[in-house]
């Protein structure tokens, strides 16, 4: 019973709703993540005529419990009106299970990479050839899954991902649990079934 506790906890995300985004240009937009379980929720800024032409686009990518905007865990608008001015595109998604986009378990990048290949599928659509994502803590881990899969991401930058899934988990079931280690064998299994 504690196991399940357990896994249920570190499978949900906390909703966190996106915050206002000053920008004029800034459109919200929906689209399927690649392998059709999650609509994704996302912000697009387009870059200005002003600016000139496009030069790309980036995709930014929050982390466990964040959202859209949050990426950093701070205000990205700056940031992304920084990209924005340089001619790039930028489309700041909610993963599944965060923000506005679907209800789903977590699964710390493994599902989360299709979000990321559904932004990238839905920039192409859009006529962006080259594609850059940012990606912070679990964010940076779905990133660095995609683009393995992708080759149209031609950029990556991946703040803070964990490179060993079981250390991390370890570390965040005694931080967050204060339960004895032996149940953290039964939560994993209880895990990957709900």
């Amino acid at each position: 019973g504690v196991a399940g506790l357990v896994a249920q906890r570190f499978t949900s995300a906390q909703r966190k709703a996106p915050g206002p985004i000053d920008a004029q240009q800034l459109r919200q937009v929906r689209f399927a993540a690649r392998d059709g379980l999650a609509t994704i929720a996302a912000s697009y800024l387009p870059v200005p005529r002003s600016a000139g032409p496009t030069k790309g686009a980036v995709v930014f990518v929050h982390g466990k419990d964040s959202c859209r905007g949050d990426e950093l865990k701070g205000n990205t608008a700056e940031l992304a009106a920084r990209f924005n001015e340089a001619g790039l595109a930028v489309l700041m998604i909610d993963l599944r299970g965060h923000g506005h986009s679907s209800r789903a378990r977590l699964t710390y990048g493994q599902r989360e990479r299709f979000d990321v290949l559904g932004a990238v599928d839905w920039l192409r659509a859009q006529g962006h050839a080259r594609i850059g994502v940012l990606g912070a803590s679990m964010g940076a881990a779905s990133t660095l899954l995609a683009a393995a899969d992708e080759p149209a991401i031609c950029c990556v930058v991946a703040d803070s991902a964990f490179c060993d899934f079981g250390q991390m988990i370890q570390r965040q079931f005694r931080k967050l649990s204060r339960l004895p280690g032996i149940v953290l064998p039964g939560a994993l299994a209880i895990g990957r079934e709900i």
